[in-house]
C-alpha cells in the first residue's frame, strides 16, 4: 500500500481515512466470503488507521501541534507501522486463501517470500523515517522515494503471482472438467 497525497491548496483531494474506509469494506467482503482470520485482523487494524488519519487532519487544520513536533512524528511512525501490519495481514490472508484453493507449493513459497520482502522494505523505510533528523534532506527524500518504488514493485510482483496462479488453477479446472 502506498499513500499518495494530492492536495489543492491545504485540502487533500482524497483523505487517507476515505481509503481506509474503502479498504475496510473490501476486507469485510473477504471475511464474509472466506472467514480467514488474517483478514479479520486486517479489518481490526483499519479502525486505528482511520482514527489516526482523522486526528492528523484535525491537527493539521487546527495547528494544534507543529509539523515537526515529537507527537506528530510519533503518530506518523505509528501510522506507518500499522499500515505495514495491515498490508501484512492482507498478504497473509491472501496466501491462506491461495493455499485453500490448492495452489502449488512453489507459488505459495514465492508469495510468502514476497510478503517477507515487502514487510522488510517497509520496516526499513519506517526506521529511516524515524531517524531522518540525522540525515540531509536529499538523503531523506532519496531513501523515501527508493522505499516507495521498492514497495510498489513488491506489490506488483505479488499481484502478478496471484494472477498467474489463478490462471493456472483455471486451466487445471478446465482440463479436469474435459
Amino acid at each position: 500500500m502506498v499513500l499518495i497525497n494530492i492536495n489543492i491548496g491545504p485540502f487533500d483531494i482524497v483523505p487517507d481515512f476515505i481509503g481506509y474506509l474503502i479498504l475496510a469494506d473490501g476486507i469485510k467482503t473477504l471475511i464474509n466470503h472466506t472467514n480467514i482470520k488474517a483478514f479479520q485482523t486486517a479489518y481490526t487494524i483499519t479502525t486505528p488507521l482511520t482514527l489516526i488519519s482523522l486526528a492528523m487532519i484535525f491537527v493539521k487544520f487546527m495547528n494544534v501541534l507543529p509539523v515537526d513536533s515529537f507527537y506528530t512524528m510519533l503518530s506518523m511512525v505509528i501510522m506507518q507501522l500499522l499500515t505495514v501490519a495491515h498490508v501484512y495481514f492482507i498478504y497473509i490472508g491472501t496466501i491462506e486463501y491461495c493455499e485453500d484453493e490448492l495452489m502449488s507449493d512453489c507459488h505459495i513459497m514465492t508469495l510468502k517470500s514476497g510478503c517477507r520482502n515487502y514487510v522488510a522494505i517497509n520496516l526499513f523505510v519506517t526506521l529511516i523515517y524515524t531517524f531522518q533528523l540525522n540525515m540531509s534532506i536529499r538523503l531523506q527524500w532519496a531513501v523515501i522515494i527508493f522505499g516507495v518504488i521498492l514497495s510498489l514493485i513488491m506489490q506488483l510482483i505479488f499481484m502478478g503471482h496471484i494472477s498467474r496462479m489463478k490462471k493456472i488453477t483455471g486451466e487445471i479446472d478446465l482440463m479436469i472438467s474435459e
